[in-house]
């Protein structure tokens, strides 16, 4: 039932009627007006469905046109004079319940005089009275809905209604929630503004928390993600390297030196230090090319500066596919030392190519998996939601966001794997080992690398609860017009 009722004559202005109810219905809703050609079925009581609709009503349009004040019946006598006239009746009603009433002058009709009124209906001519022209019609629409929003509330809440609705359609979500959140502190029941509040606030909650705390390392994480990135990165490397060095001196060196080798300790260390350092270098500066267009990207948001939705976009896309880029960078720059090493060293038996590929081994899956989780956790918690301003995220993001969550699994798995790994090739590779420091230090890699799997998975459930509000983020970010 609508809460403005237009009260006209058919014979008068019908036109003019059609075509206001047409710019209500786009203003405020469909169900905010009531207009008896269309809002009364067949077969229902006219009388009594006017009379209900009128006392639900909050403003009484009553349209004006040039024949209104003359409209006789088929005998001869003014329409307005008869007491059962339902015009008549509606402007009484309203008149007598206190309804605010406008009176809509169509064209040039003047405003009908007290004298040329009924009685009952003489308030109706000190009544303000608005002007509706096709000349002007656009500025008489936008004066006459003016004016129904300052005597209405259900117009103003369909308003806001309305325009909450079309905002959540083109993905601007944030100011949609703001919008619902006044509709329905002014009224609670209003439509079904309550239920599309509550995910909207839900989602508010959710990405709140993603993003740098306010204080410590969160904090500083926040404001330089890239060096943040980098600094996770590198860390299982080093561990990784420090493995290495100790593994492959206390296996592979020491016994060279003991088969007498000449130079097996300093060919060692100055190998050591040339392919690590090159390594590494080589590792941050590509990593860092990697992430310098995402890193503009984020200056550029931060400096409040406009952002296309493409560029926003592809940086999205970026973002996370750079903890896959860290781990397959990582495992390639082990992988491509494996030959460098045996060239530079010389002199090794075939017990050291097997322990020394081990060793490769072992650190290519360090130097994948627990970089990936440090990674993507730093993308999904203080990234990805910035780069998803409402209104900018696209259908693929949520194809990437699924991405992401499956290479998840498989890196919990390697990391997994580790621990057993270590732990079997310790068994396996003791009968070709001079001493027990092979099993000792495999065997503390399996445990180090248990202690690392439950990490893995603390990094793993953050990861994927952080992918879960992205999608939601995504798919209310995302325009649907």
């Amino acid at each position: 039932m609508g809460t403005i009722f237009i009260s006209y004559r058919r014979q008068d202005c019908s036109g003019y009627v059609r075509a206001l109810l047409n710019e209500i219905n786009r203003t405020f809703g469909d169900e905010t007006a009531f207009l008896d050609m269309a809002s009364i079925e067949a077969g229902t009581d006219f009388a009594h469905t006017i009379d209900t609709a009128l006392r639900a009503s909050e403003v009484l349009l009553v349209i004006i046109g040039p024949q209104w004040l003359h409209i006789t019946d088929g005998e001869g006598e003014r329409r307005l004079d008869q007491a059962d006239d339902f015009v008549r009746l509606e402007i009484q009603s309203a008149l007598q319940q206190g309804i605010p009433t406008i009176p809509v002058l169509v064209e040039s009709t003047p405003m009908p005089g007290e004298e040329q009124l009924p009685e009952c209906l003489g308030p109706l001519a000190r009544l303000q009275a608005l002007k509706l022209s096709h000349e002007r019609w656009n500025d008489d629409i936008r004066w006459l809905l003016r004016a129904i929003e300052t005597v209405t509330e259900e117009p103003r809440l369909s308003r806001s209604y309305l325009q909450a609705r079309q905002l959540t359609r083109q993905g601007q979500w944030r100011a949609a929630l703001e919008i619902y959140g006044d509709i329905v502190r002014q009224r609670a029941d209003f439509r079904d503004s309550a239920e599309r509040l509550q995910p909207l606030r839900e989602l508010a909650e959710q990405a709140a928390r993603l993003g740098p705390g306010h204080a410590g390392w969160m904090r500083i994480a926040g404001e330089f993600p890239v060096v943040a990135m980098v600094v996770l990165g590198l860390l299982p490397n080093l561990l990784a390297g420090a493995f290495n060095y100790v593994y492959n001196w206390q296996i592979i060196v020491h016994p060279m030196q003991l088969r007498g080798v000449a130079d097996a300790e300093s060919l060692f260390e100055r190998t050591s230090m040339l392919v690590n350092g090159l390594a590494f270098a080589l590792a941050i500066f590509t990593f860092v090319r990697f992430t310098r267009p995402l890193a503009k990207v984020l200056h550029s948001l931060r400096a409040g500066d406009l952002v296309g939705r493409y560029v926003l976009a592809q940086a999205r896309q970026r973002c996370l596919r750079l903890a896959h880029w860290v781990a397959l960078l990582g495992a390639g720059m082990w992988l491509a030392a494996g030959p460098v090493y045996p060239a530079l060293i010389g002199s090794m038996l075939l017990r050291d190519y097997a322990f020394f590929t081990a060793s490769l081994f072992f650190c290519g899956l360090i130097a994948a998996a627990y970089p990936f989780f440090g990674v993507a956790w730093l993308c999904t918690q203080f990234l990805h939601a910035e780069l998803t301003p409402p209104g900018s995220a696209l259908e693929s993001d949520q194809a990437a966001l699924q991405t992401l969550e499956g290479r998840s699994w498989q890196y919990l798995a390697l990391a997994g794997s580790l621990p057993m790994l270590a732990i079997a090739a310790g068994l396996m590779l003791s009968p070709w080992a001079s001493s027990t420091a092979n099993a000792v230090l495999l065997g503390t890699l399996g445990v180090a690398g248990f202690v690392g799997f439950l990490a893995a998975i603390a990094w793993f459930r953050a990861i994927q609860c952080n992918i879960r509000v992205l999608r939601d983020l995504a798919r209310y970010s995302t325009p649907r017009e």
